[in-house]
């Protein structure tokens, strides 16, 4: 339901920022021609917000072909692209079609889009005496074939208002008013949001179809499911308020023309006579949503998985070493987390998962790698903290608050007791004194020797030359001599 409002929006917003001048709607498809001045890519986009295609050239048949006859004379894009040119077609005067090869950079008169027609309605129900005009979004025309997103208006023959007005949604017809977030909730003049009803200005009421405002009457009896107002006039009689009978989860009463009725509240559907709530659809990125053991949660398309940060949003995702980038352009491509953008043969953007274990140390102890992310392990006898720190186990059962393993402080060894280690203390101090005491004592010692002490072996160095008899003889009595003195 979520995704088909999305949907609607998207029309909607078609409808003012281009101009649909021809169309039409038969079998499983519906064609569109945009009478606005694009180039290829343009086009491209354009038929992308509203989930359209360009329509191919192969797919321009008779009943196309009619339409785009009708059409003023241009050139508009059609399906297909060899750059730098694209296919195109154009419409001379006289009706006459010519297919075409244009630069795609080319800005041409205007663009044929392609719609698949899914889950169709089939003709509205209608009262005795009534029947139905249809609306196809963007005023395409009709052949027996209601895409979602079809207006029905039911009404007898030269009514002034209709009787009921519908919104086809999955092979339904959708009564108004509905959601007030799509086309004001079918509503003629404006919806509550609180209550999902239409509401009227001052001094008007609602008809009967629950659409239509018209002048309250001053005086008189009101219609039923109306009460006389304060200020004059008629509005609607507040049952809920009286009877307060809606009380199941999810539920809210509205006020009918009969009385009133229990329905769901916004974001919530029914489903096997309760209201489910779907309210985190609202927000999927995808306008994806499943069940899942009764809860509805966001889903993705291929290719992406739901983020780890935020479950309504979707990251891009791959399963193996390298993938092709996404692009929005040539220039502007992107890659999903952990993995960067390199670029192959024939210019092909690719991703390539980054190694985030041989950038830096992600681990204490043993990083692994994986695509587009890593984990970390650790030793035997410590645990895994923090997603990446390792603390020994027995700290990890004993401490609130582990400290990591690579900031402990070096442990003694559990053979080493208290005395030994203040033994162990002593000893070092005392080896300590003594080596300052002896180098004391030997600063002492060489300050206090002579000049002669120093002189002295020079001489006897000088006797351990080879000399003869007599010399030997006097170097004997020089040197007891200098004994002597």
């Amino acid at each position: 339901m979520i995704a088909f409002l999305t949907c609607a929006l998207f029309l909607c917003g078609l409808q003012k920022s281009a101009h649909c001048q021809n169309g039409l709607c038969s079998g499983s498809r519906c064609f569109a021609l945009f009478q606005s001045t694009a180039n290829f890519h343009a086009a491209q986009e354009s038929c992308s917000n509203v989930s359209g295609t360009l329509l191919p050239p192969t797919s321009v048949d008779e009943e196309v072909g009619s339409v785009l006859k009708r059409a003023a004379s241009g050139t508009f894009w059609l399906g297909g692209q060899k750059a730098p040119h694209c296919s195109s077609v154009s419409v001379t005067l006289g009706g006459k079609l010519e297919f075409q090869s244009s630069p795609c950079v080319t800005q041409l008169s205007g663009f044929v889009c392609t719609y698949a027609v899914e889950e169709p309605c089939n003709d509205v129900t209608t009262e005795a005496g009534a029947a139905a005009t249809y609306t196809a979004p963007m005023d395409i025309a009709l052949n027996h074939t209601f895409p979602q997103g079809t207006i029905a208006l039911a009404g007898k023959s030269g009514a002034r208002y209709p009787d009921s007005k519908h919104l086809c949604f999955g092979r339904t017809w959708l009564r108004a008013p509905w959601n007030c977030e799509v086309l004001r909730g079918g509503c003629e003049h404006a919806c509550n949001v609180t209550s999902g009803s239409c509401a009227c200005p001052p001094g008007q009421h609602l008809l009967a179809n629950l659409i239509t405002c018209v002048t309250s009457r001053q005086n008189g009896s009101c219609p039923a499911g109306y009460e006389p107002a304060r200020e004059g006039g008629c509005v609607h009689a507040d049952a809920c308020a009286l009877h307060e009978p809606c009380t199941g989860e999810g539920e809210e009463c509205v006020n009918t023309r009969d009385g009133f009725e229990c329905t769901c509240t916004d974001g919530w559907v029914e489903e096997d006579g309760v209201c489910v709530d779907m309210r985190v659809c609202e927000k999927c990125e995808h306008m994806m949503c499943v069940k899942f053991k009764g809860v509805y949660a966001c889903a993705c398309r291929e290719g992406y998985r739901v983020s780890t940060r935020d479950p309504a949003r979707c990251d891009l995702h791959c399963e193996q070493q390298d993938c092709l980038a996404e692009c929005l352009h040539k220039h502007h491509c992107f890659c999903p987390e952990g993995y960067i953008q390199d670029m192959r043969r024939n210019n092909t953007p690719y991703c390539t998962d980054i190694n985030e274990c041989e950038i830096q140390q992600q681990c204490e102890h043993t990083c692994t790698n994986s695509f587009g992310s890593f984990w970390c392990s650790c030793d035997k006898g410590y645990t895994l903290f923090d997603g990446y720190k390792c603390v020994h186990s027995d700290l990890a059962v004993t401490r609130q608050s582990p400290t990591p393993a690579g900031a402990r402080p070096a442990a003694i060894p559990p053979y080493v007791k208290t005395g030994s280690v203040l033994g162990i203390t002593v000893f070092v101090l005392l080896a300590l004194g003594s080596v300052f005491c002896l180098v004391k004592h030997l600063s002492n010692r060489c300050g206090s020797l002579q000049v002669s002490s120093i002189k002295r072996p020079r001489v006897d160095i000088f006797y351990l030359q080879q000399v003869s008899t007599e010399t030997y003889k006097k170097l004997s009595w020089d040197k007891s001599e200098l004994q002597r003195l």
